[in-house]
């Protein structure tokens, strides 16, 4: 995930950057208008110096600052995303029914964002081996999950414009634009036969050679998902996707359930506006 880990930090250095070339533009601006001459000794040594380079220092503290700014806009404020991360675990605790000692990656919320550029994008796609997709063809890309594991996740799906090829259950949510709950589905980590995959890959929307490559990296698959539709100032900004390994995990509850799936994505969206 992309908001945890080294992040925070980054964030922190490009916000001092941000003040840092503040503070050199309003001194570069004052030192502009000073004669160095009437200042004398070392300072006015410094003045001349800042004089004489004014041009190429306007440009330098310019581009560091835009640079900040920038970076600062695309990880988001550390206290958002750690706000997100408390909102995730406690909407899997209410999300899943948990059985004691299960651990807790085997139940997993995970926020995808939207984006149609992708610095990894430019690779074979997985529903044709002669099918390749360039970076910019549309994304959903993880970027909060719930729990302390399985955070460095490199699982990206396709959503292209043409929305009879989107991937996976995240796929199918955002061109959806709805609710999609996926359950039943095969149990292959210990014997998976052609049939139990392609029914998998049938089911979950994405490739057998997809599914196939899963099980040769000893990747779980999981036995039960769901997909909601998030926005964001009210655009669609990502999707939501609970995932279990354990099928009946999500809860049915009539009266707990409908208020969850409505409730949550509310919160998330005015986080995620500040972000």
């Amino acid at each position: 995930m992309r908001r945890r880990g080294f992040w925070g930090p980054c964030y922190k250095i490009s916000f001092a950057v941000q003040l840092a070339a503040a503070v050199l533009a309003v001194f570069v601006g004052a030192v502009l208008k000073a004669d160095p001459a009437k200042v004398g000794g070392l300072l006015g040594d410094v003045f001349h110096l800042v004089q004489d380079s004014a041009w190429w220092l306007v440009v330098a503290i310019g581009t560091a600052g835009l640079l900040a700014k920038l970076a600062c806009a695309w990880i988001g404020p550390p206290w958002v995303w750690d706000t997100v991360q408390r909102m995730l675990d406690r909407y899997r605790e209410e999300a899943f029914e948990i059985v004691a000692g299960e651990p807790v990656h085997e139940h997993r919320v995970t926020i995808f964002k939207h984006s149609w550029w992708l610095w990894r994008g430019w690779r074979i796609r997985s529903s044709s081996p002669w099918h390749w997709r360039v970076p910019w063809s549309g994304w959903l890309a993880p970027v909060a999950r719930s729990g302390h594991t399985t955070q460095q996740s490199a699982a990206v799906f396709l959503v292209p414009d043409d929305a009879d090829n989107v991937e996976g259950v995240a796929g199918q949510t955002w061109a959806c634009n709805s609710v999609v709950h996926v359950k039943d589905l095969p149990d292959l980590a210990n014997h998976a036969d052609p049939e139990q995959i392609a029914e998998y890959a049938k089911k979950t929307w994405v490739s057998e050679e997809w599914v196939k490559r899963r099980i040769k990296d000893h990747k779980s698959l999981s036995r039960e998902l769901l997909g909601i539709p998030l926005e964001v100032n009210k655009r669609r900004w990502g999707v939501i996707i609970l995932d279990c390994r354990r099928p009946g995990a999500i809860r049915k509850s009539a009266h707990s359930w409908p208020t969850w799936t409505k409730l949550v994505p509310f919160f998330l969206e005015e986080l995620l506006r500040r972000a």
